[in-house]
């Protein structure tokens, strides 16, 4: 179960990885990343390939024994109630990731203040999470797996994620939405070509945003 997870985060890490370039081509470099939620650390991996100081939180899972990364660089812990270890709030992260996380969040202002706590100034937030108002979610309705997925506490269209994480000292600076099921932009490069074609339109199912601390 582990080995299939593992590949499968990879191929997502890939493509966040590949967007954030797409942004900005020297944003990884000699950069500190929080990775929030950082599963099998196949992201984590990746990000220090492209010359990243990657550190990564989570909370206790069934694999939370299993970790591809280095073990001293992830600690256990709810960043929704805790802050940060006083050494790691004080690296001053430059970016902060959080994949499929905020979804889970009972209390969002909470978990996105202690974010903006531990990033330096101008320092960047990558946000995904189902998207409320995608065409997924419209053709299955209550069979979703936004809606089915258990531990969902807030779903969020593309206007309530920027209204929530902008009430909390960030601006958006680049929204995706993930049409095409990102760990097969991955596997068929034209799938990547015809999902930045067509994301646009805001009706994908995937929701991704970067966002930039102000001040």
């Amino acid at each position: 179960m582990f080995d299939g997870l593992l590949a499968y985060e990879t191929a997502k890490g890939k493509v966040v990885v590949r967007i954030l370039e797409s942004y900005s081509k020297s944003i990884l470099n000699n950069a500190k990343v929080l990775e929030i939620g950082c599963s099998t650390g196949a992201l984590m991996r990746l990000l220090e390939e492209r010359g990243a100081d990657v550190y990564g939180v989570d909370v206790e899972s069934s694999w939370s024994g299993s970790y591809c990364f280095r073990p001293e660089k992830r600690i256990m812990l709810d960043i929704q109630e805790k802050d940060l270890p006083a050494e790691w709030q004080n690296k001053g992260f430059d970016l902060v990731i959080a994949q499929e996380v905020i979804e889970h969040i009972q209390r969002p202002y909470d978990f996105l203040y202690r974010i903006n706590k531990s990033l330096k100034p101008g320092g960047y937030l990558l946000l995904t999470t189902p998207n409320l108002t995608g065409i997924t979610s419209l053709l299955k309705g209550k069979k979703w797996c936004g809606v089915t997925t258990e531990g969902h506490f807030i779903l969020y269209s593309p206007k309530s994620l920027d209204f929530t994480v902008g009430n909390c000292g960030f601006r958006m600076v680049r929204r995706f939405i993930n049409l095409v099921p990102i760990v097969y932009q991955d596997k068929y490069r034209w799938l990547w070509q015809l999902n930045r074609a067509f994301a646009w339109t805001g009706i994908g199912g995937g929701l991704m945003g970067l966002y930039q601390k102000v001040g």
